[in-house]
């Protein structure tokens, strides 16, 4: 007896079960989302109201009735991903959305859903209002500038300011994002230089650090832009010396690990720079890491030379 092939049922199939594994990931994530909430809420209603800054009362305001999310502000209300347009480039295969009449391109194979979801958590992240901007009216690129982009993944930052200075120095440790930053930065290959390296405080196979890099090079950084997944103190520990010999402008997150916020903030002053913390706070929980009270995290400071 032949058995009758039905590719429609199949897919359908396929579908449901698909549909049905990330409603069961969404539960599961939703039930973990409410209980940090409930952890957060019942610690800051232990505490008395005149110890809480008032950036944390607004956070906390907009828990008491909202759901959790790394960024607790109303701002972030105001983005959509289903309103994001998306398209595949028929040429290289890859997804890419229209950044500022630019195109910005993901990993090739993303779905072009996840390409709107990413894009949008991208918009989120730089909106002024935003613990995790990088730069500011005050803090700012100009002409001349040489950017070093440390954890440039999709290079949104990068591509941002790519008409407003000299150079660009792109790093980027994960191979499946390179060839997307080539599609992207296309239109500059002759202001961007590419480096597929994991930034740290030595120089061995895929690990460089910044002095080294820097050691012979002619276009020296005039600013760094550091998310580098909580190996932020490996990226100051390797290139201590060319922050120093360019008094670089540095902006760098502080919210990956608890306690980077004050580690990385006594690292500058204690070498003559000023800082200035981002507005506002994070809840990131993160990977394989305790969150503990008092969870609030400073997303970023930005950092010059007094």
């Amino acid at each position: 007896m032949k058995y009758k092939w039905n590719l429609k049922k199949s897919f359908d199939m396929s579908y449901i079960a698909y549909k049905l594994n990330k409603l069961r990931e969404k539960h599961v994530m939703d039930k973990a989302d409410a209980a940090l909430k409930k952890k957060i809420l019942r610690y800051y209603n232990s505490i008395p109201l005149l110890e809480i800054d008032d950036e944390k009362k607004e956070s906390l305001k907009y828990l008491r009735h909202n759901k959790f999310h790394v960024f607790p502000s109303n701002f972030i209300k105001k983005y959509n991903p289903e309103k994001i347009e998306s398209f595949f480039d028929e040429v290289s295969g890859f997804p890419y959305v229209l950044h500022n009449g630019n195109k910005l391109y993901f990993k090739k194979g993303t779905p072009l859903r996840h390409v709107q979801k990413k894009y949008s958590s991208l918009l989120v992240e730089q909106d002024q209002a935003s613990p995790h901007r990088y730069l500011t009216s005050s803090f700012n690129v100009s002409p001349n500038d040489v950017i070093v982009d440390l954890g440039v993944a999709e290079g949104i930052f990068s591509l941002d300011i790519i008409d407003k200075v000299k150079y660009v120095y792109l790093f980027e440790c994960d191979k499946e994002w390179i060839e997307a930053l080539k599609l992207t930065f296309s239109p500059w290959r002759d202001k961007v230089c590419i480096v597929n390296k994991y930034v740290s405080n030595i120089d061995k196979g895929d690990f460089i650090s910044i002095d080294r890099f820097f050691a012979d090079k002619e276009k020296q950084p005039t600013l760094f832009k550091v998310d580098i997944e909580g190996y932020e103190n490996k990226f100051l520990e390797g290139g201590e010396k060319t922050i120093l010999e360019n008094n670089s402008k540095v902006v760098i997150c502080t919210y990956h690990k608890e306690g980077d916020f004050e580690n990385i903030s006594s690292w500058f002053i204690n070498r003559g720079f000023k800082i200035e913390p981002s507005k506002g706070y994070m809840l990131f929980p993160g990977e394989n890491q305790p969150f503990d009270a008092p969870f609030f995290r400073k997303g970023l400071i930005r950092t010059c030379k007094i």
